[in-house]
């Protein structure tokens, strides 16, 4: 996050890395890790409008 890499990028990099840990931890190479996700923000953009008064 401090490079400027947006929440959705680190999630997808951190869901990568959490089935990589669980493919080990199956395998029993080492013990399984619990990573969680970050939380996105839920932004809602506003719907689209006719602006055409005149219709």
């Amino acid at each position: 996050m401090d490079k400027g890499n947006k929440m959705t990028a680190v999630n997808c990099r951190t869901r990568g890395l959490r089935v990589f840990l669980r493919f080990c931890a199956k395998r029993e190479y080492m013990e399984l890790i619990h990573i969680p996700v970050m939380k996105l923000d839920e932004s809602f953009k506003d719907p689209y409008v006719d602006i055409d008064e005149d219709k």
